[in-house]
């Protein structure tokens, strides 16, 4: 006795097919995530962003040594013992938290990330 197997032509995608299609657009959009990002980080910086004059007060108001935090430029400025000065932003590049200074330890604390900064970064 033989047993005869007709088969249905099915229509539509096979397992293989769908997995093949899926694979392919999984791969497309993790490639327009990446180019995404890199458009994202070559663009100008908007307005608001870094650039520009801010009066931060005279030279003499500074003394060696001194950490301020420039409410108006969003940064710290440094007054550096040799007399020159260090501006740093206020901001974590990485997730924008704002990062404070602790004056007690002398570092920066970085909420986003856990990390330790001295003043020089």
């Amino acid at each position: 006795m033989t047993a005869h197997i007709t088969q249905q032509k099915k229509s539509g995608i096979n397992r293989r097919q769908f997995l093949g299609i899926a694979w392919v657009t999984a791969l497309l959009v993790l490639g327009g995530q990446i180019v995404a990002s890199m458009l994202r980080y070559i663009q100008p910086v908007a307005a608001g962003g870094f650039g520009g004059i801010v009066r931060a007060g005279k030279v003499d108001e500074f003394t060696p040594g001194s950490i301020n935090l420039i409410k108006a430029g969003r940064f710290f400025l440094f007054r550096l013992d040799d007399g020159s000065f260090l501006a740093m932003w206020q901001k974590c590049t990485h997730l924008g938290c704002s990062v404070p200074w602790s004056e007690d330890e002398k570092q920066f604390h970085c909420p986003c990330h856990g990390t330790l900064f001295d003043k020089t970064g």
